[in-house]
């Protein structure tokens, strides 16, 4: 019938273009750790697929592999892992993204929890030593977020820069400031809408760094305190839950107003846990915790707002009777 196609549901590209975008920073990762990084996410990537594929099967649903979600999960496993991981870690971690999180919902328009979040919070659990050992790559010594950590550190204009351009320890595809910035811009022009999430987290962090370093330090407006916090937003999995996890289609609102409550949410959530949590970074649970808790914050809050402008409507109308 003409103008039928008018009705068809336009395909989500977002999945897609992540995956593009991870391309970026597996290249950078490769540059600072070698072609370790290069192995490391292809078994990740042909474990996810090929976990995926088993999942469908099981629950007789259709392999969907252009839809990219499970290319976004192996891809960005390996990218929050170290470069030098054992290749099981990411075999494990994937398993337990699809079987445990993504397979038993149908679909990852259902899955409640962010499948990437879960794999890489369940290895951190059971092999912390593993997950945040970025010691042993090429790039030696503490990462940003271990020393932060334990003070105020002192920071030059150098370790500025090495944090810029990702000569830094950390997870293989998360350090390069500068890539994750850019990939920040394609989530702007590509989906305009989630950039929303983004800039809602990253300005809840920027002002929790700020905070921070007020606290820690003598003088906020110092060199070196402004340096501590341009290091604050490099480090950990703060860029890469602006890009990557709270920018997730399957798991945002919808609402313009709603994704700027969910991206502070995250940011409060995240810079909370890191504060509590004994591990280095608490990213992926900041993630998982903030997916469990939004559907009900956006109820109670947006639903009382509703609620209370319902009443306000109904009461003149009320009174003219």
């Amino acid at each position: 019938m003409p103008g039928l196609h008018k009705h068809r549901k336009k395909k989500s590209t977002y999945y897609p273009d992540m995956c593009f975008a991870m391309l970026v920073l597996l290249t950078v990762s490769v540059a600072l750790n070698g072609t370790v990084a290069l192995m490391n996410f292809a078994v990740s990537v042909i474990s996810a697929v090929a976990f995926d594929y088993i999942g469908c099967k099981i629950i007789k649903h259709k392999f969907k592999i252009k839809n990219c979600h499970a290319l976004f999960i192996g891809g960005l496993t390996a990218l929050m892992l170290p470069a030098t991981v054992p290749l099981w870690v990411p075999v494990v971690s994937c398993a337990f993204s699809i079987f445990l999180v993504k397979t038993p919902f149908g679909s990852l328009n259902h899955a409640p929890f962010s499948s990437v979040a879960a794999g890489v919070a369940f290895m951190s659990i059971c092999k912390p030593d593993l997950i945040f050992s970025y010691t042993s790559a090429e790039v030696g010594g503490a990462s940003i977020a271990q020393s932060l950590s334990q003070g105020t550190p002192i920071v030059t204009a150098v370790d500025l820069i090495n944090a810029f351009i990702g000569a830094v320890p950390g997870p293989s595809g998360m350090t390069c400031a500068v890539a994750m910035l850019g990939l920040l811009a394609v989530v702007l022009i590509r989906h305009p809408k989630s950039f929303i999430n983004s800039l809602s987290f990253l300005l809840t962090c920027f002002v929790g760094a700020v905070i921070l370093t007020a606290i820690s330090a003598d003088n906020l407006f110092s060199p070196n305190a402004l340096r501590i916090i341009c290091l604050r937003m490099c480090s950990g999995f703060t860029l890469c839950i602006a890009v990557f996890f709270v920018t997730e289609e399957a798991l945002s609102p919808k609402k313009n107003l709603h994704r700027i409550f969910y991206g502070v949410m995250m940011g409060v959530v995240y810079i909370i846990l890191n504060q509590v949590s004994s591990y280095e970074d608490a990213g992926s649970f900041a993630v998982l915790l903030t997916n469990a808790f939004w559907p009900a914050a956006e109820k109670y809050i947006f639903k009382a707002k509703k609620k209370k402008a319902e009443v306000n409507t109904v009461e003149p109308t009320e009174s003219l009777t």
